[in-house]
């Protein structure tokens, strides 16, 4: 990532009233968003040439991506679930080891749990396990972190189609558990921070979750 494209897009909108169902189910909003770009594919590699990441919190949805966003084409016949017009801004990607940021972060803390030789991923719900996880991965994404807080976001869900044993279409519910890391950080390696940003960190990153947004 030291010789990557430097620039990447920001967009943000505000969720009208009549997009609640769209707010609290990030699968849905994950296929939304997937027409703004080229082929509309939700399953895109996120890097510095192609894929994107978003974040919904309080019905103000963040995205970033390598692309310039196409919102018209991916609220065509819907531009009643957005207020005013969405704000796009390119920005450069370029840090260096020292720097201070303001941060915010939702994201899923999991943990892997095997069961009857199969694996599941579970999310983490006491608070000093939260921490711990946090705290455990900050190094590896570049960064670390300061003055730092966290809060639990209210559960939400979503729907995967899958096959069942006998290779037969089924709906899969499911509920995720979210929570929102918020302080200050410390950039203490530019390489790994940049891939951090561009790529996102943790677990179900296409469902909007490990898009570290920055302030000055």
């Amino acid at each position: 990532f030291r010789n990557v494209r430097q620039n990447m897009f920001c967009s943000k909108f505000i969720l009208s009233k009549a997009a609640s169902s769209l707010a609290n189910t990030p699968y849905a909003m994950h296929q939304r968003l997937a027409d703004a770009f080229p082929h509309g594919n939700v399953h895109t590699q996120r890097d510095e040439t192609r894929g994107y990441l978003f974040s919904s919190i309080n019905g103000v949805v963040n995205v970033q991506s390598a692309l310039r966003p196409n919102f018209d084409k991916a609220f065509k016949n819907a531009m009643h679930l957005i207020s005013g017009t969405p704000v796009i801004k390119e920005i450069e990607c370029n840090y260096v080891n020292g720097q201070v940021k303001k941060f915010r972060l939702k994201t899923i803390p999991t943990f892997n749990l095997s069961e009857n030789e199969k694996r599941k991923r579970m999310a983490f719900v006491d608070p000093d396990d939260i921490i711990n996880w946090f705290d455990s991965r900050t190094n590896k994404w570049g960064f670390q972190p300061r003055k730092c807080f966290f809060s639990k976001l209210s559960p939400e869900k979503s729907e995967k189609r899958m096959l069942d044993e006998n290779k037969k279409p089924k709906l899969l519910n499911m509920t995720w558990l979210p929570v929102l890391f918020e302080g200050e950080l410390i950039v203490t390696n530019q390489d790994d921070f940049k891939r951090s940003i561009i790529c996102g960190v943790g677990s179900h990153k296409g469902m909007g979750y490990g898009l570290i947004l920055l302030n000055d």
